[in-house]
């Protein structure tokens, strides 16, 4: 909002909705975060629990249609030094040839796991400008984590969904294991959207194929929850393309 200068904006997680207003000298006034899971089936009471406020009077749509045009007739805000100097506040752009998320200051070089407290399990966490996300264990206590190749430690994860060449499909994606350096599969479901019965479908028709690991089909790692994520963790295969002259 700052660096483009909107007054108005929106946060969303995807389950909730936050509507926030910026005024000039670094203030920043955010709404509740309301949720509004009708549709959606056995997310209301967790969406809750987690702090979600419930629209009491009006629906998600018709806040988004209502703040569209709250931003269309308020002008911009410049943001400008509080110190009582001349000028305006200069943030960098991302690289757009680079495979960052956004520019980082002061941000760690080192991949660190995420701080206890903050979750546990299986989740995000920032590593820094040039090891981009990670992924940290803790779930061994959770009721459907199972490892099925206990001679790697899978626990943290170099986790880059915004570079081309990791993404191999709608919710499949290359990551580095941290502990060797090697390529993973990492096919996540998400659990606001899908019931576990999907991964734990695919994760038994690899359980019937185990014979066929390494050799036929990529070998299965890791079954486990990651934050509000389903997850699979997949042996990684390099597959060259034949072509064959005639």
């Amino acid at each position: 909002m700052v660096h483009n200068r909107k007054t108005l904006g929106i946060l969303t997680t995807m389950k909730g909705w936050c509507f926030l207003r910026r005024f000039n000298g670094g203030i920043l006034q955010m709404s509740q975060i309301y949720g509004d899971f009708v549709p959606w089936a056995n997310i209301l009471t967790g969406a809750a629990q987690e702090g979600y406020h419930l629209t009491p009077n009006f629906t998600i749509l018709k806040a988004l249609y209502y703040f569209s045009h709250l931003a269309a007739v308020t002008n911009d805000t410049l943001e400008s030094p509080i110190n009582g100097q001349p000028g305006h506040v200069y943030l960098p752009f991302a690289q757009g040839d680079m495979a960052v998320a956004a520019p980082t200051i002061q941000q760690p070089h080192a991949i660190a796991p995420m701080p206890q407290g903050q979750g546990g399990g299986y989740g995000y966490g920032y590593g820094g400008q040039t090891h981009a996300y990670t992924v940290t264990g803790g779930y061994e206590t959770a009721e459907d984590y199972c490892v099925f190749d206990k001679t790697v430690d899978f626990s943290v994860l170099k986790f880059e969904p915004w570079v081309p060449e990791y993404r191999l499909g709608p919710k499949t994606w290359i990551a580095h294991v941290v502990a060797n350096g090697s390529k993973v599969v990492l096919k996540m479901w998400d659990a606001w959207k899908f019931e576990p019965s999907l991964r734990d479908h695919e994760l038994s028709i690899y359980l019937q194929l185990k014979s066929l690991w390494g050799k036929i089909v990529p070998s299965l790692l890791v079954s486990t929850p990651v934050h509000f994520f389903h997850a699979l963790i997949l042996q990684y295969l390099d597959v060259q393309t034949l072509m064959l002259v005639c």
